[in-house]
């Protein structure tokens, strides 16, 4: 959450509070970059208030760094789903590269007859 102080017409300050506790998490004096959203509800939150990286061992993840607790509980009930799903998709893309790679052959043996 963002509260907007206005000292003078051209100058403002900015606070930002964390949605869940309400602590301020930053202002206009500091650095913007050290404000974290939750990735999936878009929450201003705290290093307190925020849930541990979902998937720290993969730098290219799908998934957003930082979680509040109530985004992350549900994203760990879903994420057994979602690697099933992931695993599928893989099988799925190596069936569909065979069945095209074995097609390719079949189109070239075809063309090479008709010679």
């Amino acid at each position: 959450m963002r509260k907007e102080t206005i000292i003078t017409k051209k100058v403002k300050r900015y606070k930002y509070y964390c949605d869940i506790c309400g602590k301020e998490v930053c202002s206009s004096k500091t650095l913007y970059g050290n404000i974290k959203y939750c990735g999936l509800c878009r929450r201003c939150i705290c290093s307190k208030c925020s849930m541990p990286d979902v998937h720290p061992e993969s730098a290219n993840s799908d998934y957003p760094d930082s979680y509040c607790e109530s985004c992350y509980n549900t994203f760990m009930e879903y994420k057994p789903l979602l690697d099933d799903l992931d695993i599928k998709i893989e099988e799925l893309h190596y069936k569909w590269e065979a069945e095209a790679k074995e097609r390719a052959g079949l189109q070239q043996k075809n063309t090479e007859g008709k010679k």
